[in-house]
């Protein structure tokens, strides 16, 4: 990229990886927010406490949207991020089969909830998650969608109503009412602690990734981010099936709102509208470059320089930088614990 010298092109390829772990810990505050309201429905599981925990789920939505440049970096470059890949299988896995978790409609005993040989603990949600198929979900933000909307947006606060006796064939224990309760306060939790797990792997420079991304040239980290962001711009079809089961989903804009503030940084409250048309990448990025900020400051016009170099290079072909050895990893199993952990401190 030789619009930059090699000291810009090494700040700026800093400043986007903290960004994306900016935007991971604003995702998992957001997500210790949504799993205290989905506990307050769970105590007292009412209509109002379940519109609130909805209307908080779409508020983790559109906060995880903003993570999209990091989603796009693990997916374009996969041999050089495989660290995060499985947590982020595990945060955001779309789409996914309802009938795997639950009743849906013509199959009134399928699912997690209904298969009382299997106990409902940490351990078999991880193990059971993506078993035999991407799309036998156990985890993520899009099972715990399912279980706040249902199958066709038709939950109700009682299907979460807790069952304090037994039927003819079932203890008080495996009636789906409380199956149901325990899957849901487990996906949040995990959901939240699989969010700080990536946000303090991608912020700590001993992490696996972040010593890779670190060890690459400036000009291979940005080519790295420059095919990241085509990727998220390009990715029309998450508008079909990234939200399924909530009602007023505007994902597009939101994805693309999300890579402009990532490409971009903060403009200082200047009103700048969202992205329209995500397939234009060239012209869009060109058009967001052009923007005027508000009496921006040397250094911001620095920012806008560099902005306009990385565009620049964006209708040329990406090149692929040199590849780095990986150690092995694995997938981290949580223990299984009694009880639910407090939120994360730090997160707060």
């Amino acid at each position: 990229m030789p619009a930059l010298s090699p000291e810009q092109a090494s700040q700026f390829s800093l400043t986007l990886w903290q960004r994306a772990g900016d935007s991971l810990v604003e995702f998992t505050q957001a997500c210790n927010i949504a799993h205290a309201s989905n506990l307050a429905f769970l105590e007292a599981p009412t209509d109002t406490h379940l519109q609130a925990a909805q209307e908080r789920w779409q508020s983790l939505h559109e906060q995880w949207l903003g993570t999209a440049p990091v989603t796009a970096l693990a997916d374009t470059s996969p041999d050089l991020f495989a660290e995060l890949s499985d947590t982020l299988a595990a945060i955001d896995a779309y789409p996914i089969a309802a009938g795997y978790l639950d009743a849906v409609q013509g199959y009134p005993f399928s699912g997690i909830v209904n298969d009382i040989t299997l106990d409902i603990n940490r351990t078999n949600l991880r193990e059971q998650h993506g078993l035999t198929s991407s799309y036998e979900a156990s985890l993520g933000l899009h099972v715990l969608e399912f279980l706040l909307f249902g199958e066709q947006g038709e939950r109700q606060a009682g299907d979460y109503t807790k069952a304090t006796s037994g039927t003819d064939s079932l203890d008080a224990h495996d009636r789906p009412e409380n199956r149901r309760r325990e899957l849901l306060r487990l996906v949040s939790r995990l959901l939240c602690d699989d969010a700080s797990e990536l946000a303090q792997r991608w912020q700590s420079p001993g992490s696996e990734s972040a010593r890779i991304y670190n060890r690459l040239p400036p000009d291979s980290r940005l080519q790295l981010w420059r095919r990241a962001l085509v990727h998220a711009f390009a990715s029309t079809e998450v508008s079909a099936s990234h939200c399924e089961f909530a009602s007023n989903c505007p994902t597009n804009p939101l994805l693309a709102e999300g890579v402009r503030r990532f490409i971009q940084g903060s403009n200082n409250g200047a009103a700048i509208p969202l992205i329209g048309d995500i397939n234009r990448l060239s012209e869009q990025l060109h058009t967001l470059a052009q923007l005027p900020l508000t009496e921006p400051t040397d250094a911001e016009q620095t920012e806008q320089a560099l902005l306009e170099a990385i565009i620049d290079t964006l209708s040329a072909d990406p090149q692929t930088p040199g590849q780095t050895p990986l150690s092995d990893s694995s997938s981290r199993q949580s223990p299984d614990e009694p009880g639910d952990p407090a939120p994360d401190p730090a997160a707060e």
